[in-house]
């Protein structure tokens, strides 16, 4: 599946925009005093606003599977990267052939760079907010993670990622092209110490060449 929009709050519309659009340099698509929406590669990001209080999101980029060491090179000084063990940024998942970065934007939403190198994403470019392709993934919180997977299933088509085993606190659907990210409310996300909430999310997906919109 291919994420095409994915929708969500935002308490601070203006500081978004100044985050996505100054410091990451991302295009601002359009905008009001009640949402903002940026094009990320070939998918777009919109945030509406809100007055609910701190929601939190966990979203992913892509970026091309050869680029994982500029990206973090153009990110000094723009972002404050999270550190894993040993000092080190990268975090690798080896049973998804993938590796990542991570970061908080100005909402405190807990931002994903993957490089997935089973994907043709190789660049010759100088890495920049031009560089990335997509909306990768996007996280939902569930009260059952088993039953909220085989809702997504039967709205969207989509089924359980094959190099994931679900747990009953996280499982993941789609494939290497587009992912939902289910975990059990209240637990953390990884590589931090934040509680997942549930707040509203609509996306929109690709799925093989059917258009879905899946409110959450």
């Amino acid at each position: 599946m291919k994420i095409t929009e994915v929708e969500l709050l935002s308490a601070d519309l203006e500081g978004t925009e100044k985050f996505y659009a100054g410091t990451m340099g991302f295009k601002v698509e359009s905008k009001s005093a009640k949402d903002l929406k940026l094009k990320i590669g070939s998918s777009f990001l919109t945030f509406k606003k809100t007055d609910v209080k701190n929601p939190v999101y966990h979203f992913a980029f892509e970026i091309p599977n050869n680029l994982l060491e500029e990206a973090i090179e153009w990110a000094d000084g723009k972002l404050e990267l999270v550190q894993f063990d040993k000092g080190s940024v990268i975090a690798d998942f080896a049973a998804w052939n993938a590796s990542s970065i991570y970061f908080y934007d100005n909402n405190g939403n807990i931002v994903e760079l993957i490089a997935r190198f089973d994907n043709k994403t190789e660049s010759n470019e100088t890495f920049d907010a031009s560089c990335i392709l997509n909306v990768s993934e996007i996280g939902l919180v569930a009260q059952n993670v088993a039953q909220l997977c085989k809702e997504i299933k039967i709205k969207t088509s989509v089924t359980l990622f094959s190099r994931q085993k679900p747990r009953d606190d996280f499982a993941v659907a789609g494939d290497n092209n587009g992912l939902f990210i289910v975990v059990l409310e209240n637990r953390r996300w990884f590589a931090t110490q934040i509680r997942a909430r549930r707040f509203p999310v609509k996306v929109k997906i690709d799925n093989e060449g059917e258009i879905i919109t899946y409110h959450h």
